[in-house]
């Protein structure tokens, strides 16, 4: 984890990529919900999110589907490696 991520970004990234899927943020019966409710989202409204309503604080340039430019390299120019849980 970066030293600049807030504690609720650290918790959220830890309970997603939590490797047993049983324990995982929302895999349970709550689904979703279980995500939404999460501290790290706590200023979302998501009815306001789900009709639209909530202008973007950042807006990315794309040129098409599979462009990869906002994505830090670090990331792209790893080689993909599969892993056992």
């Amino acid at each position: 984890m970066k030293p600049y991520f807030s504690v609720e970004a650290k918790s959220l990234l830890t309970s997603l990529l939590e490797r047993d899927p049983s324990k995982r943020l929302g895999s349970g019966e709550e689904d979703a919900t279980e995500i939404k409710r999460h501290p790290f989202f706590a200023k979302i409204d998501w009815e306001e999110l789900y009709n639209k309503q909530i202008e973007p604080p950042f807006k990315p340039v794309v040129k098409g589907p599979d462009d990869t430019s906002n994505i830090d390299k670090m990331f792209t120019n790893e080689t993909p490696k599969e892993t056992l849980a």
